[in-house]
């Protein structure tokens, strides 16, 4: 920040703050964005970090462009070149344009988007908001925050991002689209600078996606033929008749205006018509991540099922009135209701004045044509509505209802048509933009209202296996909850997998013991090797469809199921803390998929797969072949990544598998290798629950070549993890002298370590670094290392009892430096 001048408040917004900024000795006019990250969650900061990234290497004139960025302990701040004004204040001020000023916009943007999709990015949120005006009204492209940089393997995609008024048809069907989407979005923003409103415009989302899928775009007369034939081209329904590159750039209406800039290092871009084999390829991944459902996407039922229902009865003006006042009694009752047995009372007579039925549909029809008035009945502590929905999910709140008054019109009272109504007010707050503390608290709710399992609940009573559920114990039985929840994992498509994975994982994290039980006995196929699968499997259950191995395997493939597979590598971390008893069955992941994710292009994958790696012992039944040599080369190699938790779950993960090498190959165990009796004072600080099955590895038979190369592995790690003492990550330094502390124990490491400098270098962490835990984790090593003779000399010739008789003033209480100091005192024979 002493680079920039902060100067005035230009923007706000739930995304941070933008000023106007000047940089220091050049006088230079900037745009600084703070974002700040209290509230943010790792996967936002991540997809903040991805933007960057994305702008970090565009160079165009008509697209904003990226001067700085960094961070500081609160907040991430950009700074981009400064223009002055937005598209969309122009449109709020005249309310169109004259069509050579739109030809003119329109000639810029082409040349962004080509730029862009040469380069196999997507915008995937043009909007007039995105478009700004800088000096001599050149137009710049901004806010790459849905933006998506495409690997060459990844032709469609279908995460649904971008603003309603600008989304192509296949976006709000939710099936799979590519750049022609952003072209799509183009023809919407000519259009309103044309018309002054976009092709499709209403109050009601609902009927837009109807207009958007069905309706035909309204031409208006004073449009001239070149430029209706050129929008007409871009809103095109169907994508693959949609105007697109490279007939655009030829388009009579831009062709003498768009800049192409010359780039001979792209590769496979966008912009140039697919070969037969790319067009079978795309053609392929669409019909592989569509999601076939009964009557089109989500939003379209919603919106046939309110167009359904407006068509049978429009109501009066005593009727809205009516509506209002049922809204106001209903939010007064939950709010001052304070028991469960006091709400029942009070729905049940609600239901009798109003038609409980009737009156949900009043209340979504109410937060449908003002959806923020809700945000305060799900966001307050207060507000007794998330409880009162949460009551209506359940089955047992319709007993209350059975008899009704006989004056009552009949309606369907079925557990169906309340839950569907309660999910849909409680899916509202999720469709709004809201600042992240708002969208945290709501969510806290959520879980303390126990929303989760009541949907889990109403889940179970549609599903067509009803013998699935005890109905009377369902919420009582964790096991039934973990086994529905992994039924949706192996029966969804990949890329709906994430969010089920996530929710899974913390389902384990509530009661790691427990859960990881019931789930192993839900998916024992899924953790086991395949022919472990088959015998469990074989006359209780159906073989499943999927492995920890095929579905890792799956969503390391293509960039939009990464964040999937991190949630799968996070649970398969889970699941390994826990190692079974030796008669259940073992985790199995295939170490040719394992070595895939250790050199993974994603950052995060990498750091999963560290951390999996953690937790599993190199050694352990049913098969040599589970984690190979190569796994730990792979592992070592991530000790210098570049990103600092790929490092740090590395250090962790070589630190533990030196611990099982030292115990597994003790020097003079005989020529097996194996140190069966003393192995289980050899393990030191390993970081997962409980001790391996020594007994079950001993039987195993490891002839001394492969002790040689494992050891001599384990030495090779010397050099890298002495680099790391000194790392800016203090997590990352305490791994790395607990790490060491292991490797002591390696056969022939002491003259290793003794060469790279590493006694001085714990000495010098154990006295001076800046956190406890590792001025701890160094003394402990170091007092391993007094047990060696050569090691204790150096230490001695380094005046370490003085060092650590100075640092001791200022240790905490329970640190170990005056043992350490103590075992340096004594005599060699005393410590043998």
């Amino acid at each position: 920040m002493n680079s920039y001048h902060v100067l005035e408040l230009v923007g706000e917004g739930s995304f941070g703050r933008v000023h106007k900024g000047r940089k220091r000795f050049t006088g230079q006019v900037v745009a600084l964005k703070f974002m700040p990250k209290l509230g943010r969650s790792e996967k936002e900061l991540r997809n903040l970090k991805r933007e960057i990234d994305i702008m970090r290497d565009l160079q165009h004139p008509n697209i904003v462009q990226l001067f700085d960025s960094f961070e500081t302990e609160t907040e991430v701040v950009v700074v981009t070149e400064y223009a002055e004004g937005q598209l969309f204040q122009i449109l709020e001020d005249d309310g169109s344009l004259p069509e050579n000023q739109v030809c003119t916009i329109a000639c810029q943007l082409v040349s962004a988007l080509y730029y862009l999709h040469s380069h196999r990015i997507l915008h995937r949120d043009m909007k007039p908001q995105n478009i700004l005006l800088g000096k001599s009204g050149v137009v710049k492209l901004c806010d790459f925050g849905f933006a998506r940089a495409m690997s060459v393997s990844t032709l469609v995609l279908t995460s649904i991002k971008g603003t309603p008024l600008y989304m192509s048809p296949e976006l709000v069907e939710e099936k799979p689209y590519d750049h022609t989407a952003d072209l799509w979005s183009l023809g919407c923003i000519l259009y309103e600078l044309h018309t002054g409103a976009p092709p499709f415009y209403t109050n009601s989302i609902f009927h837009l996606v109807q207009l958007i899928v069905r309706d035909p775009v309204k031409w208006p007369e004073t449009m001239s033929d070149t430029c209706m034939s050129f929008l007409k081209g871009l809103l095109t329904k169907d994508p693959q008749k949609r105007l697109s590159w490279p007939d655009l750039l030829h388009h009579p209406f831009v062709a003498d205006g768009v800049l192409v800039l010359s780039d001979t290092s792209l590769f496979s871009p966008l912009t140039v018509t697919p070969s037969p084999d790319v067009l079978a390829q795309k053609i392929k991944q669409v019909a592989e991540k569509s999601v076939p459902t009964s009557s089109g996407s989500r939003l379209l039922r919603r919106a046939r099922e309110q167009r359904e229902n407006g068509n049978k009865r429009e109501p009066s003006g005593t009727d809205s009135t009516k509506v209002s006042l049922r809204l106001i009694f209903f939010i007064c009752i939950i709010g001052c209701t304070e028991k469960k047995s006091l709400l029942f009372i009070f729905l049940k007579i609600l239901f009798f004045i109003l038609d409980l039925h009737s009156f949900l549909s009043a209340v979504l029809l109410v937060f449908t044509k003002d959806p923020y008035s809700c945000v305060p009945l799900f966001s307050e502590n207060g507000s007794k509505c998330l409880y009162t929905l949460g009551l209506l999910l359940g089955t047992d709140c319709l007993h209350l209802f059975a008899n009704g008054n006989p004056g009552r019109p009949e309606v369907d009272l079925s557990h169906d048509s309340l839950s569907a109504l309660s999910c849909h007010l409680l899916c509202f707050p999720f469709a709004l933009d809201l600042p992240s503390h708002t969208m945290s608290t709501i969510l806290q709710l959520y879980d303390s209202c126990g929303i989760a399992a009541s949907l889990l609940q109403v889940w179970a009573f549609s599903c067509s296996n009803k013998d699935l559920v005890d109905k009377h114990n369902f919420l009582m039985q964790p096991r039934i909850t973990l086994a529905l929840v992994w039924h949706v994992i192996q029966t969804l498509p990949p890329p709906l997998l994430e969010l089920p994975l996530s929710l899974l994982s913390r389902l384990v994290l509530c009661d790691p013991q427990r859960s990881v039980a019931h789930l192993r006995k839900a998916a024992s196929g899924f953790f086991s090797a395949p022919q472990d699968s088959q015998l469990t499997s074989a006359g209780h259950q159906p073989p499943l469809t999927r492995t920890a191995s095929s579905l890792l395997c799956e969503l390391l493939q293509l960039d939009e199921l990464w964040d999937s597979a991190v949630e799968l590598l996070t649970l398969l971390s889970q699941v390994a803390r826990c190692p079974p008893s030796p008669a259940s069955l073992q985790l199995n992941v295939e170490a040719s998929v394992l070595q895939q994710a250790l050199t993974h292009a994603y950052d995060q994958i990498r750091a999963a797969t560290c951390r999996l790696l953690g937790n599993l012992h190199p050694f352990r039944p049913p098969t040599p072949d589970t984690l190979q040599l190569n796994i730990f080369k792979g592992t070592i190699g991530c000790l210098h990544d570049s990103f600092m938790p790929v490092r740090r779950m590395a250090c962790r993960a070589v630190g533990n598998w030196l611990g099982y090498i030292a115990a597994t190959f003790e020097k003079g165990s005989g020529s097996t290798g194996w140190g069966k009796e003393k192995a289980q004072n050899k393990l030191r600080c390993l970081d997962i629950e409980e001790a391996c099955d020594l007994e079950a590895i001993a039987e195993q038979a490891v002839d001394d070549e492969e002790v040689r190369r494992w050891t001599e592995e384990a030495r090779r790690t010397a050099t890298l993890l002495a680099a790391l003492i000194t790392d800016p990550d203090a997590i990352t330094r305490r791994h790395c002298c607990t790490a060491l502390g292991n490797l002591v124990k390696v056969d022939a490491a002491v003259p290793l370590l003794l060469e790279e400098g590493v006694p001085s270098l714990l000495l010098r962490a154990a006295c001076t670094d800046s956190h406890n835990a590792v001025r701890q984790a160094a003394i402990a090593t170091l007092s391993l290392y007094t047990q060696q003779d050569a090691i204790r000399q150096v230490l001695i010739s380094l005046d370490a009892t003085k060092k650590l008789l100075q640092a001791s003033h200022q240790a905490p209480p329970q640190c170990d430096i005056h043992q350490l100091i103590g075992q340096l005192q004594a005599s060699p024979a005393h410590q043998k």
